[in-house]
């Protein structure tokens, strides 16, 4: 049976990996008309590119696509890059995205350190690596959740830094959680 995704536990669901770090989201496809009551702020900055997994059941999915030109709805080839200070603005975000089949988050977590090089590698003319924009223990997070019945959650998470005891742990948790 399918369990519906619950806000309340967005914390410890592959986030918490993130609580130590500073971090900054691009929420995919989202209308700039609508704007971004969720965050409270404007965005940072505009950046061209965002992060892309296929979450459509079927042949591609959990296909990392990688950076692709941002799709944001009425702004082509533009979209925000927003501080997202605490859990509560993480889970506002996806809240406000689920009125879509599925929405997506691209999340950047870094060590305290500003985000004018992660926008200005967002929005060069070539799509960037995920491996330049990390350094030490940062994490980038594609967490995609489906709402629609054809679409499934995915979650991606990279580091330069091998974190595999944690994600182990953390499937542990998930696994025992769900049950």
């Amino acid at each position: 049976m399918d369990r519906p995704f619950e806000f309340e536990s967005f914390d410890h669901e592959g986030l918490q990996l993130t609580s130590d770090l500073r971090r900054y989201g691009i929420p995919t496809r989202y209308s700039q008309e609508f704007g971004a009551p969720w965050v409270g702020e404007p965005p940072l900055a505009s950046v061209r590119w965002e992060h892309h997994v296929e979450n459509e059941k079927g042949d591609g999915l959990g296909e990392i696509q990688g950076f692709v030109v941002a799709r944001v709805v009425g702004h082509p080839e533009e979209a925000g890059l927003f501080e997202l200070s605490s859990i509560e603005s993480l889970q506002a975000v996806m809240k406000a995205m689920l009125g879509d089949p599925s929405g997506e988050l691209n999340i950047f977590a870094l060590d305290d350190r500003d985000a004018q090089p992660l926008a200005t590698a967002l929005s060069g003319s070539r799509p960037p690596r995920v491996s330049e924009l990390l350094e030490g223990s940062e994490l980038f997070v594609d967490l995609h959740i489906g709402v629609d019945m054809e679409y499934a959650d995915v979650l991606v998470i990279q580091s330069p830094s091998d974190i595999s005891a944690k994600l182990l742990d953390l499937a542990r948790d998930y696994a025992e959680e769900i049950r």
